[in-house]
């Protein structure tokens, strides 16, 4: 007895095979951003400025920049919240 295959399946593996053979566009390289963004990113940050409830006091907290990449893939230990 012979089997017949439904032509649905058919159509299936012939699309699948034939979207198989494009490359993937995960293969690109990596693109850079441009210049402009890359200096706002690594520009320093505005200071934040807190001021006390009787407005006696002002306090002005600057903060450091950006951490770097090859910092951030370094393994680490937690601590109370802080990167050891």
């Amino acid at each position: 007895m012979k089997k017949n295959i439904p032509v649905s399946f058919l159509i299936f593996i012939f699309v699948f095979i034939f979207l198989s053979s494009f490359p993937l566009s995960a293969q690109e390289p990596y693109k850079l951003p441009p210049k402009e963004v890359v200096d706002i990113v690594d520009a320093l940050r505005a200071p934040r400025t807190t001021i006390s409830p009787t407005g006696d006091f002002m306090l002005l907290a600057e903060y450091g920049p950006m951490p770097s990449i090859s910092y951030m893939a370094q393994p680490m230990l937690r601590l109370a919240g802080m990167r050891i």
